[in-house]
């Protein structure tokens, strides 16, 4: 009797255990116990590596691509993704008002690896997006962005 009731105590004490790792594990991917702080210029630094651009619908996810129905197009053409890149690494952070009017579009800036470095909001202003911030950029060049992903926002 007494060996069930360790087994039992042994059992108990490892089912406890991987719900706690499968627990760690999505707060992990979810980043809820992690927020890294990431500053615009490191933002700007890593968009050099931009291979895609994708458009979509608006999304309130900031870090997943958006599925096959909320894809409206990927830019892939290098020049106009190394023009966009450098006109979006010139602009400043904005500091006044702010205008809350935005697109129904979200941006994601795609790496080689397929992972969403930033994502982006059109708007009044352009809005570069990250887990845990939010960049309010200088809207002086927006027609010459959105010129260039030949897109009518």
């Amino acid at each position: 009797m007494k060996k069930y009731k360790d087994m039992f105590i042994i059992g108990s004490f490892l089912v406890i255990i991987l719900i706690l790792l499968v627990i760690l594990v999505y707060f992990k991917r979810s980043n809820i116990l992690y927020k890294e702080e990431i500053s615009l210029d490191k933002i700007k630094d890593q968009l050099v590596n931009t291979q895609e651009i994708y458009i979509c619908n608006y999304s309130e996810n900031i870090s997943t691509l958006c599925h096959r129905t909320d894809l409206i197009r990927i830019e892939n053409d290098k020049q106009v993704i190394k023009e966009f890149i450098d006109i979006l690494t010139t602009l400043e952070e904005f500091d006044g008002p702010i205008n809350k009017m935005k697109d129904n579009h979200t941006l994601y800036f795609v790496d080689d690896n397929s992972e969403v470095i930033v994502s982006a909001e059109f708007g009044y202003h352009f809005i570069l997006k990250t887990k845990s911030q939010e960049y309010t950029l200088d809207s002086s060049s927006n027609e010459k962005l959105r010129g260039l992903l030949n897109f009518d926002f």
